[in-house]
């Protein structure tokens, strides 16, 4: 396979990669959203160990973008790097 072969194939993982993210920050929203709700409606003691299960997933949520963005980041560089044929 020729290099911008190669290239299309890394192209099309970091695409991926990316969709992945998007939809992790669209869960993330809509966990805020729902912790929102849970907040205005839902007074109790027991809101306040929901809220910090929300705020920890939310946090793994970031947690994996930010690794997700970085390995697309990654790829690029690595791909930049490998010899041309």
């Amino acid at each position: 396979m020729c290099i911008d072969g190669k290239y299309e194939e890394v192209i099309e993982e970091i695409r991926r990669l990316r969709q992945l993210e998007d939809e992790l920050l669209e869960i993330h929203t809509d966990i805020l959203r729902y912790q929102a709700l849970v907040n205005e409606y839902w007074v109790s003691k027991e809101t306040d160990g929901v809220n910090d299960l929300i705020d920890r997933l939310c946090g793994q949520i970031r947690w994996i973008t930010d690794e997700l963005y970085s390995v697309g980041h990654d790829m690029i560089r690595a791909y930049e790097e490998l010899p041309k044929e």
